[in-house]
């Protein structure tokens, strides 16, 4: 190949890169990277922060408006979350939340800033690492810790403390939570949940140790629904029973008011006052120990264990009640 010719193919060449470089900056130019929008957005986020915290005196103790500080510390914690070196917005949040004494989560953000801002290059960010140093001093003291105690957890058993899921290592350990009340629920497949609401003060720390029941023998434990039936249909059947009493009573108290004198006005409407009482009470009863007999009926079938319940009404002139006998 000659110079000329070599002379050619380097020009050549070198306009079809100049060529494509063009293109490929022209189709970028709509679009920023995304390191940039993300920037973007988390200044935005910031200067809404700013001016929440300014609306609420979120730098006063206590603040002026709570609601409008806990949105400041929503948009600070979005602006951190899209960019994390945005350092600002960490402080500001860890300051808003020292504001509002959600302690626990103010010495984390505090923590967090201690370790990251050493390694920024500006200097005046480097100095932030003291502050915050010495606010988590006067902080770490005020902080609660709930420690969760679960000893027979099945292995598919989950935690969520407030609706956020605890990883299973962190159970037995003590948990740094703001003060307030917290929400601790246990589940798992074959198990009864676990719910309880725990209040923590500043610097209290507090056990709470939990108990998982097999959902089985939650359901052994439980009546069933035949059994019930059987009890209401055995109430039924007492009632029926004093209701008949109180007729024989009747009966009895109106024969002895007559006599070869005549009858005894008092005796006799007393025998009247319990024929009446015998009729209310054995329509009563025969409407519950019909619907007892339905619900029976029409129940689910049980278990050999349920079907060894036997239930056995009585009565007398003295009271009445239910048996319950059951065979094991």
């Amino acid at each position: 190949m000659s110079p000329r010719s070599a002379s050619r193919r380097a020009a050549a060449l070198l306009a079809s890169a100049c060529v494509l470089g063009l293109a490929s900056a022209r189709a970028g130019d709509g679009e920023p990277p995304a390191d940039e929008r993300a920037h973007s957005l988390a200044t935005d986020l910031f200067d809404r922060g700013n001016a929440l915290m300014q609306t609420g005196r979120c730098d006063e103790a206590p603040v002026g408006d709570a609601a409008t500080c806990a949105q400041a510390c929503d948009a600070f914690r979005r602006a951190w979350e899209l960019y994390p070196d945005g350092l600002g917005a960490l402080r500001n949040l860890a300051y808003v939340e020292k504001s509002l004494r959600r302690v626990a989560s103010a010495a984390r953000h505090f923590r967090e800033l201690a370790r990251r801002a050493p390694l920024d290059p500006r200097p005046a960010r480097q100095l932030w690492a003291d502050f915050a140093r010495k606010e988590l001093d006067e902080l770490e003291p005020r902080v609660p810790h709930l420690l969760l105690r679960a000893a027979t957890a099945p292995a598919r058993t989950t935690a969520t403390l407030d609706g956020a899921e605890l990883p299973r290592g962190s159970w037995g350990a003590p948990l740094d939570v703001d003060p307030g009340t917290h929400a601790v629920r246990f589940e798992g497949p074959d198990l009864v949940p676990f719910e309880q609401s725990v209040p923590l003060a500043e610097g209290e720390s507090r056990t709470l140790d939990v108990t998982l029941v097999p959902r089985a023998d939650a359901t052994r434990a439980l009546p069933s629904q035949r059994t019930l039936a059987l009890v209401t249909t055995g109430v039924g059947a007492a009632f029926v029973v004093i209701g008949l009493g109180l007729g024989t009573a009747a009966i009895v108290d109106r024969h002895d008011a007559c006599g070869a004198h005549g009858c005894d006005a008092a005796a006799y409407e007393h025998g009247r006052s319990l024929a009446r009482a015998s009729n209310y009470v054995t329509g009563v009863g025969a409407a519950v120990a019909a619907g007892g007999l339905t619900w029976f009926f029409l129940a689910p079938k049980e278990s050999a264990a349920a079907r060894a319940t036997v239930i056995a009404p009585w009565a007398s002139f003295d009271g009445a009640g239910v048996v319950v006998l059951r065979r094991f």
